[in-house]
């Protein structure tokens, strides 16, 4: 799967690095792994980060990161997500795209192709912040039938 961004750069604003290129150019304000627990508006997150956060100004496009991404769920508010998408590539890896403004503007079963809009960046659900909640899980992990099975 060609998913690297075109450009990585550390420390970033918050420490965390900084990615440029898709699906947004953005600091890393939380990376992937254990981290405290923060209060949010919809309560406490969990002690691990299961994606990376990627913070922008509400409204900031967010591309396609890669060829052939089928969505296979999304779904408003869930597991704190707020509006979220879901979608598998044909190499077997699953992307999660989370706290989208209005929700994904893509829909289920739709074929993407890298740099084709998927939604706008918000702060739905469990979030402090504009920003991009953005999860890979590799092949072989658990399918996602619904939202509700991304943990």
């Amino acid at each position: 799967m060609n998913l690297g961004p075109t450009r990585t750069s550390y420390p970033g604003l918050w420490g965390a690095g900084r990615i440029d290129g898709l699906p947004i150019s953005a600091d890393v304000s939380s990376p992937f792994g254990a981290r405290a627990p923060i209060q949010t508006p919809a309560g406490w997150t969990s002690d691990y980060h299961c994606g990376l956060d990627l913070p922008a100004p509400g409204g900031t496009l967010i591309f396609c990161p890669v060829d052939e991404l089928v969505i296979t769920a999304e779904g408003p508010a869930i597991n704190g997500y707020g509006n979220c998408l879901f979608g598998s590539t044909s190499d077997g890896f699953q992307l999660l795209f989370a706290h989208m403004r209005s929700g994904a503007h893509a829909g289920l079963g739709q074929v993407l192709k890298r740099g084709d809009v998927i939604g706008l960046v918000g702060t739905t659900g469990a979030s402090t912040g504009d920003h991009l909640h953005f999860g890979v899980m590799p092949p072989g992990a658990p399918k996602v039938v619904d939202v509700n099975t991304w943990i």
